[in-house]
């Protein structure tokens, strides 16, 4: 049996769309995925309803990465099964994003001190529909 608990979709900073996601799953015979996105559970249905549809079998696990800090060191904590329709659940993960777009302005406005421009626009196009992440950040 194969399990991937530790996915990411372009909802974070994955590169694929959550169908592309549960393709290569079943392409690679794998038989429990975990989609976990950074602070988001945007893509869980999508791949859900996209499963569904498919005459392979494959688990999808919801799940999240919630992103915080830990004695002054920044952290990555993994949910899995997590409730991704639960109303509290989703306005804790909307405040995480809020936080997630401050934290970009923030390092956009230290690379402009040195001289790089218009970090944020372009990471923003990078990241399309998902959240803002460092990766994008790096991309650019």
């Amino acid at each position: 049996m194969k399990i991937d608990l530790h996915s990411h979709t372009h909802y974070s900073d994955g590169k694929l769309s959550p169908k592309e996601l549960i393709d290569r799953a079943h392409t690679m015979q794998v038989n429990v995925l975990a989609i976990t996105d950074h602070d988001t559970v945007d893509g869980i249905q999508e791949a859900q309803d996209y499963q569904s549809q498919q005459k392979r079998a494959l688990q999808i696990l919801p799940g999240v990465e919630i992103s915080t800090s830990w004695h002054n060191f920044d952290i990555h904590i993994l949910g899995l099964n997590v409730d991704h329709t639960d109303a509290l659940f989703l306005q804790r993960l909307q405040q995480q994003s809020q936080e997630r777009d401050r934290r970009a302005q923030q390092m956009s406005d230290k690379l402009a001190k040195v001289g790089i421009e218009d970090v944020l626009k372009q990471a923003k196009i990078l990241a399309g529909k998902g959240q803002i992440t460092r990766a994008h950040f790096a991309r650019v």
